[in-house]
């Protein structure tokens, strides 16, 4: 349980401090519609660090019991990650004409955010979450010594480019992920074929998390983009304890040579839905509280945006946690169809429903395709736990 509070505890820490300090500093300084398009333009950050760098960190979990591998098979793979993430900043910035200084901005910020998504799995190795702790919090100085900086400079890019540096000069000092990175392994080619399937999925994934950015910019504006990031904002903090519960989650099941039972499934499925109302009744209450607090320019905001919002986050987190046991169970195919689904289905009801009911159309389309995402991981996993089950039985 300790480990547990550790590593909610460091990603609520540094989500705190962005949501508390940095983003509203940013919308008081920049403006409603200036802040919207930041939002827009780290979306794509958010989208390729986490799928790149998480998918690393998973596949070394994984693999510790499955054969030897070393520190260059992975190096290997975030290397050629931050190629593709560059280029594709290059090309998605460039044909929408952004200045060079954005670009490279954006460009830096991702690769340095992908080694960072990677660095904690450090700790995760280990089951140390004392040290994961501290690894947060040196990376939230970093973005507070970026505000200060922007202060001075007026340079929105410094925040992020700046303290993503900072923890990553730490991890370079203090990890042992990063020694012999010429050193590869027989396994090279599994853990980069591994590594590529779930990132994959984990951009499917992520994209979808950014749709909002993605879709109000290009078929509102800027100001909506501002508004459901604010209306959502609790419900996403929530969302964003995915991350630390999955890696303690897949750090315990990958050491457990047992199969998970239908029974172990359905305990899981119950704790993780009670844990998703409880957090869904926190946000709405909390979310007018913050938006008057931290953005008395949106108080205007309608409670059905609220409401909408938050059990579209909380869906996601519940799927995102099951998924994560699913993926303990079979092959990372079944994870993959699983969000290709999604990502269908969510695409489809936001370009039907935005264009007509602009930002309340994207509430229900996220809305929908979220529940959908939730009740087709259960299915699966009870799929899955019963065919082991099944394989028990005839032995």
């Amino acid at each position: 349980m300790g480990n547990i509070a550790y590593s909610v505890i460091a990603v609520v820490f540094f989500n705190a401090i962005l949501q508390i300090v940095i983003y509203p500093v940013l919308n008081a300084q920049l403006g409603e519609a200036l802040f919207g398009e930041i939002l827009y333009l780290t979306s794509i950050v958010a989208i390729v660090a986490p799928s790149f760098g998480t998918a690393a960190g998973n596949t070394r979990l994984v693999f510790q019991n499955k054969g030897e591998t070393k520190n260059g098979d992975y190096l290997f793979f975030l290397l050629i990650a931050c190629f593709l993430s560059v280029t594709a900043v290059i090309v998605f910035l460039g044909v929408q004409q952004y200045s060079v200084g954005i670009i490279i901005g954006i460009s830096i910020y991702a690769c340095l955010s992908i080694l960072r998504c990677y660095s904690d799995i450090e700790y995760k190795l280990v089951i140390n979450y004392k040290k994961y702790l501290i690894y947060y919090i040196v990376l939230s100085g970093g973005y507070l010594l970026g505000i200060l900086i922007f202060y001075t400079t007026g340079n929105w890019e410094a925040v992020f480019v700046i303290g993503e540096a900072v923890v990553i000069v730490f991890a370079l000092l203090s990890c042992t992920i990063y020694g012999k990175p010429f050193v590869y392994s027989e396994n090279k080619k599994k853990v980069f074929s591994a590594s590529m399937v779930l990132a994959v999925s984990y951009l499917l994934s992520n994209s979808m998390v950014q749709m909002d950015r993605i879709l109000l910019m290009n078929f509102v504006d800027g100001e909506s983009v501002s508004q459901y990031y604010v209306v959502s904002l609790i419900g996403k903090t929530f969302a964003l304890l995915v991350a630390p519960l999955t890696n303690v989650v897949i750090s315990y099941l990958s050491k457990d040579t047992r199969k998970i039972t239908v029974k172990k499934f359905t305990k899981l499925t119950m704790q993780t839905l009670g844990i998703s109302v409880a957090f869904f009744i926190l946000a709405v209450i909390a979310t007018p509280v913050f938006i008057r607090l931290l953005y008395p320019n949106m108080v205007g905001l309608g409670y059905h945006l609220i409401i909408g919002a938050n059990i579209a986050q909380v869906a996601f987190f519940a799927a995102s946690l099951l998924l994560t046991v699913v993926l303990t169970m079979c092959t990372p195919k079944l994870q993959f169809y699983l969000q290709i689904a999604y990502v269908i289905l969510l695409i489809v009801l936001a370009l039907i429903l935005t264009p007509r009911l602009g930002l309340w159309g994207f509430v229900i389309a996220v809305m929908l395709a979220n529940i959908f995402r939730l009740v087709s991981t259960i299915i699966a996993g009870y799929s899955v736990a019963r065919h082991n089950k099944a394989e028990v039985n005839s032995l």
